[in-house]
């Protein structure tokens, strides 16, 4: 929901929300690079626990 806001409000600052100067542009490289994480991927998270509460190997345990 943060990375949605974050491009929505990158959406209506034109031009100039792409400067290097602008901290709206960092703000979004920001939320993108930390949204594009492993731990952050809810399908991966949920199908691991999953797998945990049923005694199953998993191949990605973080915690």
């Amino acid at each position: 929901m943060c990375r949605d806001a974050v491009r929505d409000i990158c959406s209506v600052t034109g031009a100039g929300g792409s400067r290097l100067d602008n901290p709206i542009q960092r703000a979004l490289r920001d939320i993108t690079t930390g949204s594009n994480h492993l731990i952050f991927d809810r399908e991966i998270r949920y199908a691991d626990y999953g797998r945990l509460l049923l005694d199953q190997p998993t191949s990605r345990f973080l915690v």
